[in-house]
């Protein structure tokens, strides 16, 4: 038996703590956040936010934090590079906005940023931001393996990457709940093997 078994009243206790010290904990990664995208406003620096990010307990939401960065950044754009800072990871600028610019960006956009915690983000949220980030990504290597496809080949594959781009220009359509009082009509999609895509 292991020797960490609590009883229930130790285990109600230490739950006890837990809460307390999880909304602690929440506040001040909220503070060091919005802190940190005021710090990009006006340095242009984005090595607070980074940090942040890396200084999240496992069990935190890391992804909800990232994303709610990224957000609150408005056209100020940033994104998550796995190769930056020596390949700990890290934020990098996604445009080639000036310093006044990025600031303006900021500036407008901390009030709401103060407002919503990243960790108010609901978990459904998250996962639909992860599903169209994935057909982003797998549409980039499909460009790439389309490109490298000799004229009047590969229909196959030209078709599915008309239809990722078709969805990816109405997310918002194609995450509507269906309208179980119509009639139901297939999608129709093209076979494809995918195995030999990069």
């Amino acid at each position: 038996m292991s020797n960490f078994r609590m009883t229930i009243k130790q285990a109600m206790s230490t739950i006890k703590l837990i809460s307390k010290a999880g909304a602690t904990l929440d506040a001040r990664i909220h503070e060091v956040a919005v802190s940190g995208l005021a710090h990009y406003g006006e340095h242009g620096d984005l090595t607070t936010l980074t940090e942040l990010c890396h200084a999240m307990p496992k069990s935190g939401r890391g992804n909800a934090l990232k994303l709610w960065c990224t957000k609150h950044v408005g056209k100020a754009q940033i994104k998550w590079n796995a190769k930056a800072y020596s390949g700990k990871g890290g934020f990098v600028k996604a445009n080639t906005l000036s310093a006044v610019d990025i600031d303006l960006c900021i500036t407008s956009g901390i009030k709401e940023a103060e407002a919503e915690p990243f960790y108010e983000k609901r978990d459904t949220e998250q996962s639909d931001y992860n599903m169209l980030t994935s057909v982003t990504a797998f549409k980039a290597k499909l460009v790439k393996h389309v490109d490298a496809i000799p004229d009047g080949k590969g229909a196959e594959y030209r078709a599915l990457l008309d239809a990722l781009v078709a969805f990816e220009a109405k997310p918002a359509e194609a995450a509507k709940p269906a309208d179980t009082t119509a009639e139901a009509k297939p999608v129709e999609m093209p076979q494809v093997k995918l195995s030999n895509v990069a």
